[in-house]
């Protein structure tokens, strides 16, 4: 019998049930979409099984039987696990395959990690659920993404074995530096707990930054990483600006910054004088999430993340009070440190993603996807940086 998630995994387990929830009741493209309406059961059945098949290799007959089967035991996964917190279990009793079909259930209906063929985004595959409005998006701003995507590189070192190794995501802001997490920045040094004034690139980690990791690249646009530029202290600053050195082609275009409080939402006056409600805009968030499955079975059904460039859309689901950070709900993991989240609608970058709070050890996300917000550092140094791109 699947094992139940521990006890301490029920805040991610809830934010996992409460979007499905949410994604499941905003019906589909390919159908009526009256208010409330669920998707239709065999549109969705059909959405998993090519989500599904995507994620697979091998004979294509095989893969085509196993990604059917998948896609049954994935619904019928959900359905489990929908019934059970119905029916006033904890999100903490779901066992591991159900709330990685939840996941792969939120991909297919509203928040996918898109592919990149040759630096060009993937459209959603699926209409279904909020993945319609992604569709048109990718559709008609395909372009202004790529473009904005291929200033997002993959930093990487080279591990003892001589193998290349994931450290996490950065981008390109002006001339030849490079923004990222203080945390992935710290990965790169010979003494991570030095002072700032001496923190020292670790040659022998040879890190670099490669702006073309996409599925079927025709070319390399990879630079290696001379130094750590600047680096926050304060914790709830998690950024970093390395410098580049060479490289095998010229760099990137840098990216715009939006320093406008209103680009991530607003708060939206009740009319019956309840707490304000805040109302996030939708972003997306391009990086290189890297993940493996301790899961066959699951990884069958959610797949694997392997480094390689992703688009994530979603909206903005709270801005901190106290201190400068935003909260999102597109679809990260752990590689996607130090990604940009853009707006969709300017594709100019409005934060900077550091992770998620209270990470799930089994599924690598959190409670919430926390990013630090560009229109909160008000007098910080870090904006001075940004705004000149001078260090």
């Amino acid at each position: 019998m699947e094992k139940s998630r521990k006890m301490g995994d029920s805040a991610e387990a809830s934010r996992v049930v409460s979007l499905a929830q949410s994604l499941l009741a905003k019906g589909g493209a390919l159908e009526s979409t009256a208010a409330g309406e669920k998707i239709n059961r065999s549109l969705l059945a059909d959405a998993l099984e090519q989500h599904i098949r995507r994620k697979m290799t091998g004979n294509l007959l095989e893969a085509s039987f196993t990604a059917k089967a998948a896609a049954t035991e994935g619904l019928a996964n959900v359905e489990s696990a929908l019934n059970k917190t119905a029916g006033g279990a904890s999100p903490s009793a779901l066992t591991e395959l159900e709330v990685a079909s939840l996941e792969a259930i939120i991909e297919v209906t509203g928040r996918p990690a898109m592919r990149y063929q040759n630096g060009g985004v993937e459209i959603p595959p699926s209409a279904l659920g909020e993945n319609d409005r992604w569709r048109v998006l990718v559709a008609t701003a395909r372009s202004k993404i790529n473009q904005a995507s291929a200033s997002v590189g993959r930093i990487m070192v080279m591990g003892s074995s001589g193998v290349a190794e994931n450290i996490g995501t950065g981008w390109r802001i002006a001339g030849d530096l490079i923004v990222t997490n203080r945390h992935v920045g710290l990965l790169l040094l010979e003494k991570p707990d030095s002072k700032p004034l001496s923190l020292n690139i670790d040659a022998a980690k040879h890190p670099f930054i490669d702006f073309s990791a996409t599925d079927n690249t025709a070319s390399t646009n990879r630079f290696d990483i001379a130094e750590l530029a600047y680096c926050a202290e304060e914790k709830y600053v998690d950024l970093a600006l390395l410098r580049v050195g060479s490289g095998t082609a010229a760099l990137p275009p840098p990216l715009a910054l939006d320093w406008e409080a209103e680009s991530a939402g607003s708060e939206l006056a009740e009319t019956n004088g309840a707490t304000p409600r805040f109302q996030g805009k939708e972003v997306y968030v391009v990086g290189h999430p890297f993940r493996q499955r301790r899961s066959e079975a699951i990884a069958a059904v959610f797949g694997t993340a392997d480094g390689l460039k992703r688009w994530s859309p979603g909206v903005v689901v709270r801005i901190g009070s106290d201190e400068p950070i935003l909260e999102h709900d597109c679809s990260t993991l752990g590689g996607n440190s130090g990604s940009c989240v853009l707006t969709a609608g300017g594709h100019k970058v409005i934060g900077i993603h550091m992770g998620g709070v209270e990470v799930n050890d089994f599924t690598d996300r959190g409670l919430a996807n926390v990013a630090v917000a560009f229109s909160r550092l008000g007098s910080h140094p870090a904006a001075e940086i940004l705004r000149t791109g001078i260090v």
